[in-house]
């Protein structure tokens, strides 16, 4: 009979090779923290955004697709070369985008030291005084051309009626041209008009200021102090007489009272000893009633006992008839 041995395949004895190798771990469970530089970051995710609009998560057939989409604000710049002509809103974008940029380019400029620009306190108030002069006037639903003014130019400048200026606009070109002064550093501290608080605010004041010197109204404003003062003296006048009147009457009321006074006295000290007699007179008119029913009381008392005594002494009668009956009978 054939045994049939089994192939058994050995190995040799060598360690297996570990080639994989595991990351480092940190040796402290908190979270690493990254450093961020925040001007950096702003400065390259200056006009970008981020939005979930239009993002597809249906199905798994199609590629993977990001939960997010990003893009640039992007804004038009209208120019002559432009068919159609630039509108209120759009000239105001331009300026906007102009002096924001004009502000980043100082800025760079004092960071790199560059040499000094040749830009003085002169052309800030030049710039000023065009935004000054800027109107806006607002219908139902369009806005007409606006026409700057410049100096050292033959255009004239017509005003539109009934103009309201902006504020939110003044505000911003008020924001605008604190940063350029501050950049270029021709701020006036001497003028209180500049320092002490906005634009919009000084001309609202010096419009007051000059409507309180127009000579119509110091007139209207004068008599109106005189009718007010006149009316003030006539009202405390009035007061004061009715109260010295009211006065009088009280001390001619008690005047002619004061004669009576002894006699209304006398009076309330005799009405007071009446009532003191009259407590007295029921007091004691309570004792008698109180007698006279105690006396009724002994009276029926006293009659059923003489009633009792009666009827005693007929019975004594009687059993002494009885006695003397039969006493008689036994002598019989």
């Amino acid at each position: 009979m054939s045994m049939i041995k089994e192939t058994i395949y050995e190995s040799p004895d060598i360690p297996e090779v570990n080639d994989y190798q595991l990351p480092p771990e940190p040796a402290v469970e908190d979270i690493e923290r990254i450093h961020i530089d925040v001007e950096q970051a702003k400065k390259r995710f200056a006009g970008r955004f981020i939005t979930a609009d239009g993002v597809d998560f249906t199905g798994n057939d199609k590629k993977k697709l990001k939960g997010y989409n990003t893009g640039a604000y992007i804004i038009e710049f209208v120019g002559k070369e432009y068919p159609e002509a630039e509108t209120v809103e759009q000239r105001f974008n331009r300026l906007q985008m102009e002096i924001a940029e004009l502000e980043q380019d100082i800025q760079n400029g004092e960071e790199k030291s560059e040499p000094k620009m040749n830009l003085t306190k002169e052309h800030i108030q030049i710039l000023a005084k065009q935004l000054e002069k800027v109107k806006f006037k607002e219908t139902a639903g369009s806005h007409k051309d606006v026409k700057t003014v410049k100096e050292g130019t033959n255009a004239s400048f017509k005003p539109f009626n009934n103009i309201a200026a902006d504020s939110v606009v003044i505000t911003d070109f008020e924001a605008r041209l604190n940063k350029l002064e501050q950049s270029l550093g021709v701020i006036d501290l001497s003028n209180p008009i500049l320092t002490s608080g906005s634009v919009a605010a000084a001309i609202d004041d010096l419009k007051t200021r000059v409507d309180s010197l127009n000579e119509a109204k110091l007139k209207s404003v004068e008599e109106r102090l005189n009718n007010v003062v006149a009316l003030q003296n006539q009202s405390q006048s009035d007061e004061f007489t009715r109260k010295v009147n009211e006065l009088y009457e009280k001390v001619v009321q008690i005047q002619n009272s004061n004669d009576l006074l002894e006699s209304v006295v006398l009076r309330l000290r005799t009405l007071a000893k009446l009532h003191e007699q009259a407590a007295e007179f029921s007091a004691k008119l309570n004792e008698l009633f109180e007698m006279k029913n105690q006396s009724k009381e002994d009276l029926q008392n006293n009659k059923q006992i003489l009633h009792e005594f009666q009827e005693n002494l007929q019975q004594i009668v009687r059993d002494l008839k009885k006695d003397l009956y039969s006493v008689k009978t036994q002598q019989s």
